[in-house]
């Protein structure tokens, strides 16, 4: 009788395991996220602010344009405890660009961690920080331009990114030593 519910046992986990394992075509996948955050156009992740940010309010909206996201509102980005915890990672593997509006004065820690796809970032002329970790592991990305306003880029910003070429401001006064570490191609 035992070995009899074992093999049961044995087949409907092997059969359930048959039904979940089946791929979805890339197609259908970006289908799946795109429908998923069309559904409700432009995701609000208002929330209050705590820690050492103190009592104020972040005013930060995230939408996902086609392989675009677009980031708006005023203030500071909300800092991520880790690569996942941004509300837009589950689109990561189909963004290949970001657009943070004017209006947004910092990138939050981990906000964009590991990106894979990620080739192209526009910042505004509002930036003043670079939180940690925000870039970091975003292999394909080769450029970008850091705004006038941008005081402080913090560790491991773009830690092991494919960063060829950065154009720092005058501005910046904080620059972490860890901050372009691993960023083996970087020209200037």
């Amino acid at each position: 009788m035992k070995k009899m519910t074992g093999k049961i046992i044995s087949m409907g986990l092997a059969a359930s395991l048959l039904f979940t394992a089946v791929p979805m075509e890339p197609a259908q996948a970006e289908n799946k996220i795109s429908e998923t955050v069309t559904d409700s156009e432009a995701v609000d992740v208002n929330k209050d602010v705590s820690g050492e940010r103190g009592a104020e309010k972040s005013n930060i909206k995230w939408e996902l344009d086609g392989e675009k996201l677009k980031i708006t509102g005023t203030g500071k980005m909300e800092d991520y405890p880790s690569y996942y915890a941004s509300p837009w990672y589950v689109c990561a593997p189909f963004i290949t660009s970001v657009e943070v509006g004017e209006g947004v004065t910092s990138i939050g820690d981990c906000a964009f961690y590991e990106f894979s796809a990620l080739e192209s970032v526009s910042l505004p002329k509002t930036l003043e920080r670079v939180g940690r970790g925000a870039f970091m592991g975003c292999s394909i990305l080769k450029e970008i331009t850091l705004p006038n306003k941008v005081t402080k880029i913090d560790e491991y910003a773009f830690q092991d990114s494919g960063l060829t070429k950065v154009t720092l401001p005058a501005s910046l006064k904080e620059l972490s030593d860890s901050a372009f570490g691993g960023c083996k191609m970087m020209e200037s």
